[in-house]
């Protein structure tokens, strides 16, 4: 601190040795030096311009006791201190103008706080003329060629200038396309994006307008920078679901004008699906599909000509190869595409099929008889179609980023089987008793003497003892538990009987007729290990044993390991089919060999039963 007339001596070495220590190596490696030399440029321009209260600056009308005052301000322009000083000021003001912009381009935002707030200080002992000549060197740096540094650089003196009411309102038709500019700045750079950092200056810099004037002096302003405003604050940031609410938003404007929508917007959209910007690219295909999903539903029709333009969009964005690369992956989302395998439209479709066979099958449930073949269609169907459908389920393994998705298709396709399981039953039940008036049981006798072949068959109880069984002795403990559930109601169902299901005096002493038991893993393998016995049921039953024993989970592994190695000492031979005659590490050998055919292509399967081999 000093007296400003002896301050000014050293003002030409002291302002020499900051422009050199700004251009040396350590302010390019010190913000924090940086800031300082700011701070001490802005304390220099204090000692060389004199200090004044410029009569030309903003003054708010302030309000008291409901009558309205203007605050006014003595004119100092004249002051033989100001005329003095005048060559002086405009050469350290320019020198200090040129230098802070410059610092304004760094990349930390504390030198460009500082540097701001340095300029707002400066112009407010400067004449009207020179901080006009100040407002256009900054109003320069909104150049398209400069990066985002210099932008919001830029920004922030603005939004100083306006609180310290020295940026008039005469100014602001010149200040506001730029701000326009800024809020909408956006530039990507590889396989980002940058201009956040400057849309929020810009935001700021409106925020400073709204403190800083005079309702009525804003309100041309305010409408230019209203809509940009809002369409800032509602689409900035980048969010996957607001671009798909913001879809459906558009959406439910079809109803207010459906052809405006056919025969403008999308005519509008289609062309923009080609466009080069990936975020751009998506909307318009999220918007399209919103638009017409409404348009449908408003019972509004494309023409022809539009029809064939909206279906060739998918070949045009292919032939202009714009599915390669990771933005190709994000396209293939928006356009949804059918291989895609989505976890729970495979739920939702398994879950339909069962129900649309329950609803159809129920008017039936009443009969008390059989009018053909025509009657019967649909359980031929169920037999030879959903069946096959709801056993391929029971194979769905999918994984995504929330793990084990197939997991939920498998439990609907177990559910499924039981239902579908007892709708065949059901009926091959009501044809032995309007056919051959036998007893509640079917036998393969009811083929014979009706020369109609059974719903549920055999080969099809074995298939579904066995696919159930595998679940039950899989890694995951809901699809185990659901497994159990649907064995033991199968097993004990009172109501409908179902046959031909094969050893059924061992799967009743492995699943009990208890409802309260604890399935644990401790337990459970320990129980379905013993149907490796069978040679109908141990090749699915290993197929899933395997995935616990070679797994990672370290408890799992060894509850069925354990259950495993116990099975195997004790040596009685088989007794029945292939297996008879052979010891049960013999049989074992034959399954896993069988299992790593099976499954050859599948790495899911092949590398825990390899881990196995090696435990065994």
């Amino acid at each position: 601190s000093g007296r400003r007339e002896a301050l000014m001596d050293v003002v030409p070495v002291v302002w020499g040795d900051v422009l050199l220590l700004s251009k040396s190596g350590s302010a390019a490696r010190s913000p924090l030096l940086r800031k300082h030399l700011v701070k001490l440029a802005q304390r220099i321009g204090f000692t060389c311009l004199p200090h004044r209260l410029p009569t030309w600056c903003y003054v708010v009308s302030i309000h008291h006791f409901g009558n309205s005052y203007v605050l006014e301000v003595e004119n100092l322009e004249d002051s033989a201190n100001c005329i003095l000083m005048a060559s002086l000021a405009l050469s350290i003001g320019q020198n200090q103008f040129i230098w802070r912009e410059r610092f304004s381009m760094r990349a930390q935002r504390i030198v460009r706080w500082s540097a701001a707030k340095g300029i707002g200080r400066i112009t407010s002992r400067l004449t009207s003329a020179l901080a006009d000549e100040a407002l256009s060197s900054v109003l320069e740096l909104f150049s398209p060629g400069e990066g985002d540094g210099s932008w919001h650089g830029a920004c922030l003196p603005l939004a100083e200038l306006a609180h310290r009411g020295l940026l008039l309102p005469t100014s602001l038709p010149r200040v506001v396309p730029f701000i326009v500019k800024a809020l909408h700045y956006d530039i990507r750079r590889g396989p980002h994006r940058v201009g956040s950092l400057v849309r929020d200056a810009a935001a700021y810099v409106c925020w400073g307008f709204g403190h800083a004037y005079f309702h009525a002096d804003m309100r041309n302003v305010l409408e230019r920078l209203g809509k940009h405003l809002l369409t800032v604050a509602c689409y900035d940031r980048e969010d996957k679901g607001l671009g798909e609410l913001a879809a459906e938003a558009l959406s439910a404007l079809v109803k207010y004008d459906p052809q405006y929508f056919m025969n403008h917007v999308i005519e509008t959209l289609i062309p923009s699906t080609l466009l080069s910007d990936l975020c751009k690219r998506c909307g318009v295909m999220l918007a399209i599909g919103e638009i017409i999903l409404a348009l449908h539903q408003h019972g509004c029709a494309l023409d022809s000509d539009m029809q064939k333009r909206v279906s060739g969009i998918v070949l045009a964005i292919e032939k202009a190869r714009l599915y390669r690369g990771k933005g190709g992956e994000i396209i293939e989302l928006k356009l949804d595409n059918p291989e895609d395998r989505d976890s729970e439209a495979r739920v939702n479709a398994v879950k339909a099929l069962v129900s649309v066979c329950k609803t159809l099958t129920q008017a039936r449930n009443g009969s008390h008889t059989c009018s053909g073949d025509i009657d019967l269609s649909l359980y031929h169907l169920i037999k030879n179609e959903v069946m096959a459908f709801l056993f391929k389920a029971l194979d769905d393994y999918s994984v995504d980023n929330r793990g084990d998705a197939g997991s939920w298709v498998r439990e609907a396709a177990i559910e499924g089987l039981e239902s579908c399981t007892y709708l065949l039953c059901t009926m091959d039940s009501t044809r032995k008793s309007y056919g051959t008036e036998s007893g509640s049981e079917i036998s393969n006798s009811v083929v014979a003497e009706n020369n109609q072949p059974l719903f549920f068959y055999e080969n099809l109880a074995i298939t579904l003892i066995g696919g159930i069984a595998k679940q039950a002795v899989e890694k995951m403990d809901s699809i185990r538990e659901a497994a159990v559930k649907v064995l033991q109601r199968i097993l004990y169902n009172k109501e409908i009987f179902v046959p031909f299901i094969a050893h059924t005096e061992k799967l009743e002493d492995i699943v009990p007729n208890v409802a309260d038991l604890k399935w644990v893993p401790t337990f459970s393998y320990p129980q379905f290990v013993e149907l490796l016995r069978f040679s109908c049921y141990s090749k699915p039953v290993l197929s899933g044993l395997v995935i616990s024993i070679g797994g990672l989970q370290d408890s799992l592994r060894k509850a069925s390991l354990s259950a495993l190695l116990d099975y195997l000492q004790v040596h009685p031979v088989g007794t029945e089919g292939a297996y008879k005659g052979m010891s049960r590490t013999s049989m074992l050998g034959t399954d896993i060999r069988w299992v790593l055919q099976q499954y050859r292509k599948s790495d899911r399967v092949v590398v825990p039963t390899l881990k196995v081999n090696i435990f065994l």
